[in-house]
């Protein structure tokens, strides 16, 4: 037998016996994940830190550009920012140090009227605000998170109406 043709009848031999899909697949090419369109930023605050910074992983994940902030000053202070032109989200705590989720969101309604706000609480009876807002329960679960944000994004009643004009 010629060695060229053995040498040939050995490769095809060794082939024929391996997986013929691993010649033909190609690597997985991985995208880049589309930049967060205009309409998709989501302030969250909260004053329990691993809380909100696991908010934040989750609705990053889910695609939009989260900004984050531990209490009411903190979150105006991002809001008057320039990074913050266009947050359309306020995701807030009701009970917190300092200034109030219901009074966070009466001033943020003030800044951004057109944009959605939705209260989280383990207490929704601390909510004094007497408009119908809407409202995540804590505790949550990743399922119910997503399906509040789309719901507010979806939703005129998610606009949160100030009680009154600010001086």
């Amino acid at each position: 037998m010629n060695p060229k043709s053995q040498l040939a009848q050995e490769c095809f031999q060794r082939h024929r016996n391996e997986d013929p899909g691993k010649f033909l697949t190609a690597p997985p090419v991985r995208t880049p994940r589309p930049a967060p369109r205009r309409g998709t930023t989501v302030l969250v605050v909260d004053d329990t830190a691993p809380l909100c910074d696991l908010v934040a992983r989750r609705l990053s994940a889910m695609g939009f550009r989260v900004l984050t902030a531990n209490d009411g000053t903190g979150a105006q202070q991002i809001v008057r920012s320039e990074t913050a032109a266009e947050i359309d989200l306020l995701l807030t705590d009701v009970q917190m140090p300092g200034m109030r989720g219901d009074e966070l969101a009466d001033w943020f309604s003030h800044e951004r009227p057109q944009a959605r706000v939705l209260f989280m609480s383990g207490n929704p009876d601390s909510l004094s605000d007497t408009r119908k807002v809407a409202l995540l329960a804590k505790p949550f679960s990743h399922e119910e998170l997503k399906a509040a944000v789309r719901a507010a994004f979806a939703s005129e009643a998610t606009q949160f109406t100030p009680l009154s004009p600010l001086p």
